[in-house]
């Protein structure tokens, strides 16, 4: 089928550009295996210069970078036994100071840390006195890891969640201490070549930009730059553009590659991860009670009234991810249905956040129209 024959998804797209949520848009359905639609609208940057999107755009994914790589980095140790979920934290970083905190507690956004630090103030604060080349450097790294150990607990491990950038730093950490790889050089080595994301990589600071068209995001304040080519997350620029929480670009559809994969794998057809790992990562945890969180990924809310990213029409089993950026997975598994859905919402500020209500409108119109096929 072609774009043309959902006129409505079409429209819902438009109005998303036309209202101002975001300059530009790809979006990829796949249904039952079947590519159904698939169709890039509006613009990759406006400021300062006018570059139409394409379905080809490379997207700062931000926080997909969470189950794009480091879930599934983590399901691969799991995989191999080098790993067990129940195990503390301390087995693999012996600094880390709580015994409590395991592996499932940051997979769940359980272990009691804030949503965000600004390490990179601090970072900023050293590369004053030691020069400009701190940023990104080895010790940039260290000194972030450093301070979330030092991080006071808002609450106690599986008491309450909260979604955590620091869970998934120390993640991407656990990753490195374990392999002994750098987690960009891990992740394309186990994951996306193997996977066949030819076009989905980190963007290490001390490389060059990799050749490209990509969609902007952000005028940034700190930088004084328009980022484009390099990851808008500043705690993951800090560290030098690679961190398990942000720092991944990809493209809608290497990312469908990705998804399909994992489908095939958690329906028993592709032994690349053994289906019960897959099941038990697409599986909502419950460490707190009525909580959404499954295993790096997330499922509609159980909240009477709280809205879903991926709308109020998609079943129970599905799970699903967002990015900062603008970014989203939602895979339908009841329905076999997947989403995905690549904006440049923050493009040239974060403080528009109109998208937010938008996308839930675009994921039922999705939805409304697959289920009338």
């Amino acid at each position: 089928m072609k774009p043309q024959d959902f006129p409505y998804i079409d429209r819902a797209l438009q109005q998303a550009i036309e209202n101002g949520s975001t300059p530009g848009a790809v979006l990829l359905i796949d249904w039952k295996g079947e590519l159904l639609y698939r169709n890039a609208v509006g613009y990759a940057q406006v400021y300062s210069e006018h570059r139409t999107m394409t379905a080809e755009t490379f997207f700062d994914v931000a926080s997909l970078t969470k189950v794009l790589a480091t879930t599934t980095a983590v399901m691969l140790l799991l995989r191999d036994k080098n790993i067990s979920l129940h195990a503390p934290v301390q087995r693999f970083i012996p600094e880390f100071p709580s015994e409590r905190v395991t592996l499932t507690h940051l997979l769940t956004h359980t272990a009691g840390f804030p949503d965000h630090v600004p390490f990179y103030e601090l970072i900023q604060q050293e590369a004053d006195k030691q020069g400009g080349d701190y940023i990104g450097s080895l010790a940039a790294r260290q000194l972030v890891i450093q301070k979330i150990y030092d991080t006071t607990p808002i609450y106690e491990p599986g008491q309450y969640t909260k979604y955590s950038d620091l869970d998934f730093i120390l993640l991407g950490h656990i990753i490195e201490s374990i392999t002994g790889a750098p987690l960009n050089q891990f992740c394309n080595e186990a994951i996306f070549q193997p996977f066949g994301m030819l076009h989905t990589f980190f963007q290490p600071l001390e490389k060059d930009r990799r050749h490209g068209e990509y969609a902007a995001t952000e005028r940034c304040e700190w930088r004084r730059a328009m980022m484009c080519g390099r990851v808008h997350d500043e705690n993951a620029y800090a560290m030098g553009g690679v961190a398990g929480h942000a720092g991944l670009f990809s493209t809608i559809d290497d990312i469908h590659r990705f998804m399909l994969k994992l489908y095939a794998c958690y329906a028993g057809d592709d032994d690349t991860i053994p289906q019960e790992i897959v099941t038990k990562f697409f599986t909502r945890q419950q460490v707190v009670p009525n909580s959404s969180r499954a295993l790096g990924w997330d499922t509609p809310s159980l909240h009477p009234g709280k809205k879903s990213s991926g709308g109020t029409l998609l079943s129970e089993q599905s799970i699903g991810h967002t990015g900062f950026t603008g970014t989203s997975i939602w895979f339908d598994l009841k329905r076999k249905l997947l989403i995905v859905l690549l904006a440049n919402r923050i493009h040239p500020s974060r403080h528009n956040s109109t998208f937010l209500k938008m996308r839930p409108k675009i994921h039922d119109t999705v939805v409304i129209a697959v289920d009338n096929l």
